[in-house]
């Protein structure tokens, strides 16, 4: 693994364990399926804020913001995970309600469906 990926990952983690992910999570049902690489969750009822909101960006438009190639995020494993764990904590440092864990969706092929990565 090259340093580079190694730092994205710790960097990841560190957010997965931090106070504001834990805040976070309780907002959310907890989910046991993922269907996408999309966020999508039940809220918990009765929240005091109302109704968490999630924005949602395809990755396309990450393709564009962090500068790599559809066809390899793909098609190559470790552009793939560098790629998506840079895009999830971008979305994450927006602000908004999205939660993340120490997983991700992994696509072996560009199939509808998706299997699961742990991360640790």
């Amino acid at each position: 693994m090259n340093n580079k990926l190694k730092d994205i990952i710790d960097k990841y983690i560190s957010l997965v364990e931090s106070g504001d992910n834990k805040l976070r999570l309780d907002y959310w049902k907890a989910d046991t399926v993922c269907s996408r690489d999309k966020f999508r969750r039940t809220p918990q009822k009765k929240l005091e804020i109302g109704v968490p909101v999630v924005a949602d960006v395809s990755p396309t438009i990450w393709a564009s913001f962090f500068n790599f190639n559809m066809r390899e995020f793909y098609t190559d494993p470790q552009i793939f995970l560098l790629n998506y764990l840079k895009l999830m904590i971008k979305q994450f440092e927006l602000h908004d309600y999205v939660t993340l864990e120490k997983k991700c969706l992994v696509y072996f092929s560009l199939e509808l469906h998706s299997r699961h990565l742990y991360l640790a």
